[in-house]
């Protein structure tokens, strides 16, 4: 089973946005064809839009071919996100759909490159009908958007579509409202979810005694960036004007005023919540007078400095200070070996908030996680960067040659430099050197030795040859030996080599005829008579004086009793 890859997305820095297309090349039933997306990649293709339904129609080649959408309760239905296709998504044939009869035509295919209704789409039977599966490699990922975004896939991209109320890439972000204060005279509690004073942020609103709320109590941080409510007042509270009558005694008139004071409990200092926290008191004797106490805690992710509680002496002074609320810390991140670090400190550096991406630089490739951020914990969100040199192909040394790699950052990665030289006899064709590029490709392919050759040499009568090549016809290495044949002599070099320089060691030799060369006294035995006699038998030729007329090898012959037993001189000529 063939996998093809069809279309893969833009590498910009170390991240890849992309989402890649795949097809088979076995014809299978549509629950087939799912279960095999669904092991090699993630599922059939959905075809969510119209330019991807085009995409696919172009660069795809002709055949029929299964989509990730089918009828589910009379509702055509994309299988990968169970949502309906719409009216105005569909795009059927002419005529389609049509069950023809049969009511069980629920699985979708595309027409590839057909003459006609090119690109548009046809229902099918999914049990029996075979076609090839078209897969999806998707870019989303655990980590492709937070838990207030849902990741949208795009043809050759993603994006992050933000819940209501969040913003930013992976809308990490939640919106902002204006920050709030207490009234005069009253105090604010508030809770915030996602944030000071971010969406979904709550704050109640109290008067202190005397005083009458105005407005509403409570008020929320919408998805817009706005409070539901204006923040309320704090008015006086006034008693009824008091009527007084005079009572006269003789000629006297005499007005009684009775004027008093109630006891009133020590006041203490107002206090506010601290920055990033709220406050929650308890008046015994009235707003923050003798006995009062308030308690502190902090929002997520910043903790208490000083004293959680508090409360008002019978000297008119706090028992302890105001607390603080300081953001919480996670450990200082650094750039990785061959990588970059850029961090948006919202509160202080490497502080609660603090978001920080990585990247690495060119011919690097990132391991662990491209952003992180600093949790309420002091943890930060994701595992720590690394950035590893892109892997090139190992290379070996070719045939008859050897190879000499420097390695900068570990065997056969980015910027490593291979040479190539051959040995002795043979010639290097192609570059003699390469190196691992950023993209993890060899700049050049790998060289080969070729064996050098010298020129073909042939047999030609009276001369004759035999050869052996070790390496080829007539190539370095290879060795020729000449002779001649009979009744020529040799002249030159017996056997030629074919050196490394592609030249034979030396000249081809001839065959000449033959001429004397050397003579030999040789004492023969015959009987023969004086007349001389020459004769001639095979290589080498013997001369002979003072013969008979017959064959001077035969037995001595005797003649009238009389023999010869005579020493002769012979001249022997080798060719």
């Amino acid at each position: 089973m063939i996998m093809h890859l069809l279309y893969l997305g833009l590498i910009k820095g170390t991240r890849v946005s992309a989402w890649t297309y795949h097809y088979n090349t076995e014809a299978t039933t549509w629950d087939a064809a799912r279960s095999w997306c669904q092991t090699h990649f993630i599922d059939l293709v959905a075809i969510q839009t119209k330019a991807e339904n085009d995409y696919l129609n172009e660069i795809i080649p002709l055949n029929k071919y299964w989509a990730g959408i089918r009828k589910i309760n009379d509702i055509w239905t994309r299988v990968t996100t169970n949502k309906a296709v719409t009216t105005e998504e569909e795009n059927w044939a002419k005529g389609e759909p049509s069950n023809a009869g049969i009511v069980s035509e629920d699985c979708v295919e595309i027409y590839i490159k057909r003459s006609n209704d090119s690109g548009k789409w046809n229902n099918e039977r999914c049990d029996t009908k075979k076609k090839i599966a078209l897969c999806y490699q998707a870019s989303c990922n655990t980590t492709s958007c937070s838990q207030h975004g849902d990741c949208e896939e795009a043809t050759g991209n993603y994006s992050c579509i933000c819940h209501p109320g969040f913003y930013g890439p992976k809308c990490e972000n939640a919106i902002t409202c204006d920050p709030l204060q207490s009234p005069p005279h009253g105090w604010m509690n508030c809770t915030h979810e996602f944030g000071d004073f971010r969406y979904n942020s709550t704050c109640n609103f109290t008067c202190t005694d005397g005083f009458l709320l105005n407005g509403s109590k409570s008020m929320f941080c919408n998805s817009s960036g706005d409070w539901t409510q204006a923040v309320p007042t704090c008015a006086g509270n006034f008693c009824n004007l008091l009527q007084f009558t005079g009572e006269t005694v003789g000629s006297i008139f005499i007005l009684i005023l009775l004027n008093y004071c109630l006891p009133l409990a020590i006041a203490c200092e107002p206090l506010q919540s601290p920055p990033h926290g709220w406050m929650n008191c308890i008046h015994e004797f009235g707003d923050f007078r003798y006995n009062s106490t308030c308690n502190f805690t902090c929002t997520d992710g910043f903790l208490l400095n000083g004293s959680k509680s508090m409360f008002c002496n019978s000297s008119g002074d706090w028992t302890q200070a105001v607390p603080t609320c300081t953001a919480i810390g996670c450990q200082t991140l650094h750039s990785p070996s061959h990588g970059q670090i850029n961090c948006t400190h919202v509160l202080g550096e490497f502080l609660y908030n603090t978001s920080c991406d990585f990247s690495c630089s060119e011919g690097f490739v990132l391991h662990g996680s491209q952003s992180v951020s600093c949790s309420s914990s002091g943890q930060w969100s994701g595992l720590s960067a690394t950035c590893t040199a892109i892997t090139c192909e190992p290379l070996q040394s070719p045939p008859h040659g050897w190879m000499n790699c420097i390695h900068e950052f570990g065997d056969f990665r980015y910027n490593s430099t291979c040479n190539f030289t051959c040995t002795d006899g043979f010639l290097l064709n192609g570059s003699k050197s390469m190196f691992c590029n950023s993209s993890g490709d060899w700049t050049q392919a790998v060289p080969t030795c070729a064996v050098f050759i010298c020129t073909a040499l042939s047999n030609s009568k009276p001369r004759t040859m035999n050869c052996f090549h070790p390496n080829g016809g007539f190539s370095y290495g290879s060795e020729c030996r000449f002779d001649c044949t009979e009744g020529f002599v040799l002249k030159g070099t017996s056997t030629l080599t074919c050196i490394s320089s592609g030249y034979w060691s030396d000249s081809v030799p001839s065959c000449e005829e033959g001429n004397v060369s050397k003579i030999y006294q040789v004492r023969v035995q015959h009987s023969a008579p004086p007349p001389s006699y020459i004769f001639k038998k095979t290589m080498p030729y013997l001369i002979c004086q003072h013969f008979s007329d017959g064959n001077p090898f035969n037995q001595p012959e005797k003649k009238n009793n009389k023999g010869y037993n005579r020493a002769l001189k012979l001249l022997i000529m080798y060719k």
